[in-house]
């Protein structure tokens, strides 16, 4: 596989980047010029002017004095009714950014919405003010920390910390104060809610090193790591193997309404390359995983037969063991063509074909398959406003839906020929804030000051102090309660209705248990592809960590298993059983409501791959619930209200309700914080970014603040220096050669990821601010030839230097630094242990926790996140740690 291959101009800039591709031999060869490929121009500053991808689609920018003006690939072309609408970025004398002016052609007319940014004399965002006026404040003390946010959707916060930075309160708009402990190496201790009247209620206990663990668990391998958690749903317990993996985990579940608590015990086995290899259910079964020689997954036995590749590492054939093949193919620009499954008896299951724009925005999807009806014909017609948002859906039987929006991105009109989809106009606002949807179908909606739904018709919900949803009720005496664990993920939910209750435990992604069944799922990185139910029996739950992990009797013979084959979305569209019969097909509205269902409505999860909470009409999305109907979420997005610099370049990002940025036809939400693009992600920039997100969302689950970036402006000098302020410890650099970049930092600071930006590893340490006695890291999917400038410069000024990759850093003389070096992360990092530094080979340094999710990243970028590597790297990283 051939990566990061350029061609160089005269001024030896890269005037031509390959996408990668399959080649044989390992000697060197000038890459064919007629293999695909982007093409740059340049200015005589050096600076990008246009890049052209390999289907001659163009972007371009337009320098000014202090502005830029971006055009994209819909921009530049005379035939799109996008045509000429760029988007306006102005800076300051400090090249900071101080406003965006967006372009949207309405009814052959121009509407510009402008976005202004006001910074302090350091560099710190301390208010936005959007196009409508509304203002989103935030103030700093002088070590730079965050001490208040006001934003007009969530009203204010207000955060305290200790001499040594760590976060010891917070106090959101309805009052509610969150207190924090640490020990003396900064690690939290305790997390507790108090009330107005001073009263103090426990929710979290963290306990590390030697901390005595019930003695079933035999914990081992603790110190200096996280041992167990007391939580409201229970209690976890963790092993580890002397690299830090953890190889064992129970978790203690609380049954509602009861003292009983259920165990349910995991563990987890690992490669000399820590890709996870075995998976060990609760009932004593083991799941295997194989990998192929370039380290992506290649089988899961019993549920998987193989899995093939294109050169980037998009999937292009999968075999099941339902006997049903899946091929994808894909364009020039390797964005997806054509998705097909075959079944066992030549059934086929599903046929789309997509054509797209020269953004990546879907206009059309053909449904191929011959015996479609009319009712389930999933052929669509797609338009789009200048700025992505979806602005009409048209179905092959002449029904359609029609979207629109307002100036900040919130959708303000349904209207359909199909009677249910058509709710007419939504009004915003009113007593709410500038975002939050007032009234909708004839229904109002009522908001707390943390800007959450609490009264919709019928139902009234309840939230806690992390403003997570803990209760619902309806009519009909409709009760849902919802419990969570210390990483804010649902533990239990409970739902009674007409007399009936049901109890759903989710200990773990692997496997649930609901209606008296056990249900274990079967992933292909973060694709669900089976699932097996069977008889719940608690007699036959294997306990502790160490040992054999025998069941107390011989596994359930009584299954049943159906298996998933979903859309470019993840969406479950045909379930089928192990003879290969098709069990349930379903169909989906374009922001997730139903369309279409037949058969025997037995999937769990259904649109991009989410649980819909039926009894209340919410899909659980992770961080928050959301509402299909309405397209939109039900709470403010909890990571862009803390961290409104993330995307400032987006002034739609600023929407804090508004579900993908209203293009659910490209964009996957993983875990209710973040928008993906589902299924065009491609070399470079696309790559890179699909990399950043789900690298970010998992440090997200650990606390940790990460400010995720991928405007097209990041290409010049003006963006990577902005992003100076943030003075970070730790800096991880991700891509091809010199593309794309990766930052974090502890609590008090902030982080950044970065697509598609073009530095040295000098540039970066500055770039990044990252201080004497900090961590620079590369993390490249192929050698970098360009850096063979020393590490020996960081060194000099106090900044270690890892690499992921041989010749990452390397000597002024050439050779490879010196293989035995060690980094500790540990003492200031606060992401890694000591311990998982380590080297591979003779020349490959790597933190633990992040190699993993390196071998499966091109897999990513289809589904969002890393899947099983990521589980095992992000278990292996203390939650909530600083």
């Amino acid at each position: 596989v051939v990566t990061g291959a350029v061609g160089f101009n005269a001024r030896q800039g890269i005037g031509v980047e390959y996408l990668p591709y399959y080649d044989t031999g390992l000697a060197y060869k000038v890459s064919d010029a007629a293999l695909p490929h982007v093409t740059q121009f340049y200015d005589p500053m050096a600076r990008i002017t246009q890049r052209q991808q390999p289907d001659g689609a163009l972007t371009r920018v337009v320098y000014q004095p202090l502005r830029q003006l971006l055009y994209d690939e819909e921009d530049n072309n005379l035939a799109s009714p996008h045509h000429d609408t760029p988007r306006t970025m102005t800076y300051d004398g400090l090249e900071r950014l101080i406003s965006v002016e967006e372009v949207n052609r309405v009814n052959g007319q121009l509407e510009r919405y402008s976005t202004h940014y006001e910074y302090d004399r350091l560099g710190r965002l301390l208010k936005i003010v959007d196009t409508q006026g509304n203002i989103k404040s935030q103030t700093f003390d002088a070590l730079g920390r965050k001490l208040s946010i006001n934003d007009p959707d969530r009203g204010q916060a207000f955060f305290t910390y200790d001499d040594k930075g760590n976060v010891i309160e917070t106090v959101d708009a309805k009052g509610q104060h969150i207190r924090y402990t640490y020990d003396a190496a900064n690690r939290i201790l305790t997390q507790n809610v108090v009330t107005g009247e001073g009263d103090v209620t426990p929710e979290v206990r963290y306990h590390y090193d030697a901390d005595l663990s019930p003695a079933y668990a035999d914990a081992q391998n603790t110190q200096g790591r996280l041992a167990w958690v007391e939580d409201e749903a229970g209690a976890e317990y963790l092993t580890y193997d002397p690299r830090g993996d953890i190889t064992g985990r129970v978790r203690r579940v609380k049954l509602p309404d009861s003292v009983e608590a259920i165990d349910f015990a995991m563990r987890m086995e690992y490669d000399a390359m820590q890709r996870l290899t075995a998976y060990t259910y609760p009932y004593g079964v083991v799941q295997r995983f194989t990998y192929n020689a370039q380290s992506f997954l290649e089988a899961v036995p019993g549920y998987v037969t193989n899995i093939d590749y294109m050169a980037l590492g998009k999937r292009t054939r999968i075999e099941t063991a339902d006997g049903a093949i899946t091929n994808y193919t894909y364009d020039n620009r390797q964005r997806l063509a054509t998705l097909r499954t075959v079944g066992a008896q030549d059934t086929l299951y599903q046929d789309w074909r997509y054509q797209l724009d020269g953004i990546g925005n879907i206009l059309r999807i053909d449904d191929l398959r011959p015996d479609r009806t009319a009712a389930d014909d999933g052929t669509r017609v797609f338009t789009y406003d200048s700025l992505n948002r979806l602005t009409a859906t048209q179905y092959a039987d002449g029904n359609g839906i029609t979207y629109g929006y307002d100036a900040i991105g919130n959708l303000v009109h349904k209207s359909s020929s199909i009677a249910e989809q058509n709710l007419g106009d939504f009004q915003v606002g009113q007593n709410a804030g500038p975002h939050a949807l007032a009234t909708a179908n004839d229904e109002s909606w009522r908001y707390d000051a943390n800007g959450s739904l609490i009264a919709r018709g019928a139902f009234a919900y309840t939230w806690d102090a992390h403003n997570r949803l803990r209760a619902v009720t309806g009519a009909d005496g409709l009760r849902q309660q919802n419990s969570y664990n210390y990483a804010d993920e649902r533990m239990v939910k409970v739902v009674t209705s007409g007399g009936q209750r049901e109890v759903a435990l989710y200990p773990d992604r692997s496997f649930e248990v609901r209606d008296r069944e056990l249900v274990k799922y079967i992933f292909a990185n973060d694709e669900r592809i089976a699932e097996v139910r069977t008889p719940f029996d608690r007699s036959r739950l294997i306990h502790g960590l160490q040992g054999a992990l025998t069941p107390q009797t011989n596994n359930p013979t009584q299954t049943q298993t159906l298996f998933y084959h979903g859309d470019h979305l993840g969406s479950a569209t045909v379930l089928v059983d192990p003879t290969g019969q098709v069990v349930e097909r379903q169909s989906y509205q374009p922001f997730g409501e139903s369309r279409a269902q037949s058969g025997a409505n037995a999937a769990n999860y259904t649109f991009t791959g989410k649980e819909l909470d039926d009894a209340i009409g919410l899909y659980y999305y992770g961080a928050r619930y959301y509402d299909p109907a309405v397209g939109r979420f039900i709470s403010v997005d909890p990571l862009y209200f803390e961290q409104p610099e993330k995307d400032l370049a987006d002034p739609q990002a600023l929407n804090l309700y508004a579900y993908v940025r209203n293009n659910p036809l490209r964009n996957v939400d993983p875990n209710g914080e973040d928008v993906l693009i589902a299924y065009s992600v491609g070399h470079g920039e696309d790559h890179h970014k699909a990399v950043a997100f789900a690298l970010a969302a998992d440090l997200r689950k650990q606390k940790l603040k990460v400010h995720v970036v991928t405007a097209p402006e990041l290409r010049t000098d003006k963006k990577q220096d902005e992003l100076a302020k943030y003075k970070i410890s730790a800096a991880i650099f991700v891509g091809h050669g010199n593309r794309g970049m990766v930052g974090f930092s502890n609590e008090s600071k902030g982080g950044f990821i970065v697509a598609d930006a073009k530095i040295t590893p000098e540039k970066f340490a500055d770039l990044a601010g990252v201080q004497k006695g900090g961590v620079v890291g590369f993390l490249a999917c192929n050698v970098v030839s360009g850096y063979t400038t020393s590490e020996d410069t960081l060194t000099k000024r106090g900044i270690s230097a890892i690499g992921f990759n041989r010749d990452m850093f390397s000597r002024t003389d050439g050779t490879v630094q010196s293989p035995d070096r060690r980094v500790n992360l540990n003492s200031t990092q606060g992401y890694f242990d000591t311990t998982q530094v380590g080297n591979q080979g003779n020349d490959w340094f790597r933190p633990g926790a992040i190699q993993p999710a390196v071998q499966s990243g091109p897999n990513a970028i289809e589904n969002g996140t890393f899947g099983g590597y990521v589980k095992a790297a992000e278990d292996r990283v203390n939650p909530k740690k600083k």
